[in-house]
Order: structure tokens, then C-alpha cells, then sequence
């Protein structure tokens, strides 16, 4: 049964995994609140916005464990976040030229 689920995980996944294990270290992280569980350091925010998004596999840049989003930190389909208030550029205050 082993065998047959490995199989189903692409090789150099699984070597980068299996390394981590045989060194002693944690081969998955749990992110929770933005936080991996390997080192207990801040993913920066471009990361953990990428967990929520996408199905590929992401690794912690400190530890080099694989990063896994609980399933309560997951947004739903469906939620509506805040709108992100932008800028408006006013235009420039150009120089009155003086009457002599």
C-alpha cells in the first residue's frame, strides 16, 4: 500500500522529503496564521497568499520543509474579502508663471 502511494508522488518530491526525515527535521509544515510550524517563522505574506490559491507545492525559504494550509485557515470559494482602497494620483501643482 506504501509503495503504491509513493509511486503516485513525483520522485524528486519525495527524495527532498525523505532527505528531511533521514536529517531528523520536519518534512511538512503547518502554516497557521501566516507562521510555519518547522521553524516558527513569518512567511512572508506573498507565500502564504499562494497556499490559499494554488494546488502546487510550496516550501518554507528557512527550513525547507513543505508548506501545508489547514483546513481552517483555508478562505472560502465563496467569501468576499474587504476592497483594497487604492491610490489616486492628484495631478501636480504647476508653477504660476509671474507677470512682470
Amino acid at each position: 500500500m506504501l509503495d503504491a502511494l509513493q509511486a503516485q508522488i513525483p520522485a524528486p518530491a519525495l527524495a527532498h522529503f525523505l532527505r528531511l526525515i533521514a536529517q531528523g527535521r520536519k518534512g511538512v509544515g503547518l502554516v497557521q496564521h501566516g507562521v510555519c510550524s518547522g521553524c516558527h517563522l513569518r512567511l512572508p505574506a506573498g507565500t502564504a497568499s499562494l497556499l490559499a490559491k494554488s494546488d502546487d507545492l510550496h516550501l518554507c525559504e528557512n527550513c525547507g520543509c513543505y508548506l501545508l494550509l489547514p483546513a481552517d485557515e483555508v478562505p472560502l470559494a465563496g467569501a468576499r474579502t474587504a476592497p483594497v482602497a487604492t491610490a489616486v494620483r492628484r495631478p501636480r501643482k504647476t508653477a504660476q508663471p509671474v507677470a512682470a
